[in-house]
């Protein structure tokens, strides 16, 4: 008989459960699965073997959406054993080996009735994440391996909705479709999985704008988009009894071969998940399977695992707005944060924006640093300080709960007296119309070039400056100024976008367009002025760049000809917010 026990976690730290509460769909723990011995075969703990929908274990029948082991050619798989330190020193279950009765992976989804699951996005689930714990079994040089499969519609046309592979090659595949007139998309990393080893692989698909991705080991591997309009896929009928279809129709090609340790499944219908779940989840899973090593130095819980502070968090200080479930504490200018109760929050910290260049034919300034994240705070009180945006300057930095968030560089300007370089910052400010530009730091990006550098021709398009989401672009020879790098989103999906970096000047073409969040536009003697970036970005005027938006740390447009005036860079931000 099967066991299902679960490990009993100390109250301070984070566990799915306790976390995710209902929106965990699916948990199958295999770590304390003790009294059997090495190459025992298990049944998973179903009550039935003979039918097509077995029974869930009363102990992971969490919701109405489980993970379920998968089922051939109308037989259970006959290979399913226990080895008790395949999985880096830990218990861990699957099959030994290729056999007619094995054929697929070792776990499909499905919902708890009679039809394939609606786990997935083609059902309107804003966000899904899935994330596994397994060691590798060899599946030769011909094979690839399945490990987790959902397909829809009858036997003989079956729709992959996602599907989880090992390649021969050792890279990990998610593909994925929503759209019965979509092909399959399909990402594949960069990073192997070798035979032998064990891997956190964990796998997000989200409904707003139609993004997955792919990591290993805490990093992120490969994302991709698949359709959110057009042809909608219809509900698959519920006559579906035989799941030989899945992975391969039943062939040897996409069977599974290994050691699962552990999967969670986690579905948010309404919303998407906070950002840095993805990230508390794999902290989890490294540190309870001893795999804190294959974490990468930066990732948030390389050193410890993710806690949870009993009680919600309780604080005042800066303007305080409830919103979704959320408290936003907002600071537009120097400030604290005083915290009753302690706990955990998430941020945004945003560098003063800096300055366009002036003079002659001048770069946009780059974006302030823009730094997100989660942080446990105590009761205390938290020194808040906000970044001035820059005037013929630099941005200053602002900063909160332990994290400086660095002000954006000044852009260059290009030829004639006083001509200077582009200053780096937060994100470098773009290079003048004969000059390069500026590195930005963590939380930021590099400046754009100026467009004369290889022509020589100085009334060139000067470059964007940098933003947060990306670099600024390079201006065109004898034509337009680069655009400013645009910023980021946050929170995810909100549609607000911080830390945009200023247009780059032009003489007689288009001035550079403000990188959205806040980037403003770059200047023109006698062509298109460029247009400030949204939320708050100005646009040029004539000669004069465009200021960055108040309170967005976007950066400032570039100026042409003397009498030009370059735009100011937008002050910085602090945003605090916890569930309530």
């Amino acid at each position: 008989m099967s066991r299902w026990i679960f490990v009993k976690q100390s109250a301070s730290l984070w566990t799915p459960a306790s976390y995710w509460g209902g929106n965990l769909r699916s948990h199958w723990d295999f770590q304390t699965l003790s009294g059997y011995s090495d190459g025992d075969l298990l049944s998973l703990g179903l009550n039935s073997q003979t039918t097509d929908v077995p029974t869930v274990p009363s102990a992971i029948a969490l919701s109405t959406d489980v993970l379920y082991p998968y089922k051939a050619n109308s037989v259970w798989p006959d290979t399913i054993s226990y080895s008790s330190t395949a999985v880096n020193g830990y218990p861990g279950i699957g099959p030994d080996s290729r056999q007619n009765n094995s054929r697929g992976p070792l776990f499909f989804i499905r919902d708890g009735g009679t039809t394939p699951s609606k786990w997935a996005a083609p059902y309107g689930r804003q966000d899904v994440i899935v994330g596994l714990v397994l060691n590798q079994g060899n599946p030769g040089t011909t094979y690839s391996s399945c490990i987790m499969s959902q397909m829809l519609g009858a036997i003989t046309a079956t729709r992959e909705v996602c599907g989880i592979y090992r390649e021969t090659s050792g890279a990990i595949t998610l593909k994925s479709r929503r759209l019965t007139s979509e092909s399959e998309v399909s990402i594949a990393s960069t990073a192997t999985v070798a035979v032998g080893s064990t891997a956190i692989i964990v796998a997000r698909l989200r409904f707003a704008g139609g993004d997955f991705e792919l990591r290993i080991n805490g990093s992120a591997e490969a994302s991709g988009t698949y359709a959110t309009s057009g042809a909608s896929q219809s509900e698959p009928s519920a006559n579906i009894t035989n799941y030989n279809t899945f992975c391969g129709n039943g062939n040897q090609d996409k069977s599974w071969l290994g050691k699962m340790g552990e999967i969670v499944a986690a579905a948010n219908d309404s919303a998407v998940f906070p950002s840095g779940d993805v990230e508390k989840l794999e902290g989890y899973l490294a540190h309870k399977w001893g795999l804190a090593a294959n974490l990468p130095a930066d990732h948030p819980y390389k050193s410890a695992a993710p806690i949870v502070v009993a009680g919600r968090v309780t604080a005042s200080g800066g303007s305080e707005t409830d919103l979704n479930g959320y408290r936003y504490h907002t600071f537009t200018s120097n400030g604290s944060l005083t915290v009753n109760t302690g706990g955990e929050v998430e941020y945004l910290i945003v560098g003063g924006g800096g300055a366009g260049g002036s003079i002659n034919r001048a770069g946009g300034g780059g974006a302030g640093a823009a730094l997100t994240g989660t942080a446990i705070v105590t009761a205390q009180t938290y020194s808040i300080t906000i970044g001035a945006g820059g005037v013929s300057s630099n941005g200053g930095d602002s900063s909160a709960l332990g994290f400086t968030a660095t002000g954006g560089g000044k852009g260059g300007t290009g030829t004639g007296s006083g001509a200077s370089a582009a200053s780096s910052g937060g994100s470098g400010g773009g290079g003048g119309s004969q000059s390069v530009g500026a590195s930005g730091t963590t939380g930021g990006n590099n400046g754009g070039d100026g467009g004369g550098i290889s022509s020589g021709e100085y009334n060139s398009g000067a470059g964007g400056g940098g933003g947060a989401g990306s670099a600024g672009s390079d201006g065109i020879s004898l034509s337009d100024g680069g655009d400013g790098g645009a910023g980021i989103e946050w929170p995810t999906g909100s549609g607000t976008y911080y830390a945009g970096g200023g247009g780059g000047s032009s003489v007689s073409a288009k001035g550079g367009d403000g990188g959205a969040g806040g980037g403003g536009g770059g200047g023109t003697s006698s062509g298109t002025i460029g247009v400030g970036g949204s939320n708050g970005g100005a646009a040029a005027v004539a000669n004069n760049g465009g200021d960055g938006g108040a309170n967005t740390g976007g950066g400032g447009g570039g100026s042409v000809f003397n009498n030009g005036v370059s735009g100011d860079g937008g002050s910085g931000i602090v945003i605090v917010r916890y569930t309530i």
